[in-house]
């Protein structure tokens, strides 16, 4: 299972359709859950988790610097988009913090993997359907 890309939009800098991007974003609809970034228990090789529903999961996030410079504090709200269920029964899930809200814009912060079962039991058997989310 993916997801499909509902929207994308790249301006470019110049006349050269390969070159170079000024700005851009992609929609993307599918399910999410908002959970919070806290300190990973245990002595796993993952620094910090989301939790949501009871349930804590390992984050890779693009810099653990993020939190030592204040981007990220923990027991922030994270927003984590369901991108696709593979045949190993992992899913893989982007993990996105909210810049705009009157946009309901996303940056990217980090990605998970976990297994596919313990999520669709506690994290996304609730959800009320697909959700675009706006990345930019």
């Amino acid at each position: 299972m993916f997801i499909p890309i509902s929207y994308r939009h790249q301006p470019l800098s110049g006349s050269d359709s390969t070159g170079e991007v000024s700005a851009g974003f992609i929609v993307l609809l599918g399910p999410v859950i908002f959970a919070t970034i806290v300190e990973a228990k245990g002595s796993g090789q993952h620094k910090f988790a989301l939790e949501a529903a009871g349930i804590e999961v390992s984050v890779r996030l693009d810099s653990n610097a993020d939190v030592d410079t204040g981007r990220l504090k923990l027991g922030d709200t994270l927003c984590c988009l369901r991108l696709s269920t593979s045949g190993y029964k992992e899913d893989l899930c982007l993990i996105l913090k909210a810049v705009d809200t009157t946009l309901i814009a996303y940056e990217r912060v980090g990605y998970l993997e976990h297994n596919s079962e313990i999520l669709d039991q506690n994290w996304f058997q609730s959800t009320d359907g697909d959700v675009e989310v706006r990345i930019v």
